[in-house]
């Protein structure tokens, strides 16, 4: 592709993507429902970033002594 094609493509298509986003900014503040389904996903993973990483912590805390993946690296001669 020629330089003068690529630059005029890349123009285009950061135009197309800057006043794309302004766009949808827009209608995500006016239009209630999108705006209540930005706030649904949004507290969704917040929730879930939160949540998945206590989970694995609890699970671990679970596991009998012996049995958890540091204490399995830690001891070179057990076979597993």
């Amino acid at each position: 592709m020629s330089y003068p094609r690529f630059l005029s493509a890349n123009l285009v298509g950061a135009g197309c993507w800057g006043s794309g986003l302004v766009a949808l900014g827009y209608v995500g503040h006016s239009v209630p429902a999108v705006k209540w389904a930005a706030y649904t996903v949004a507290g969704t993973a917040v929730l879930a970033s939160a949540l998945v990483p206590l989970v694995g912590w609890l699970r671990s805390r679970r596991r009998p002594a012996g049995t958890r993946p540091s204490d399995v690296a830690a001891d070179p001669d057990r076979t597993t």
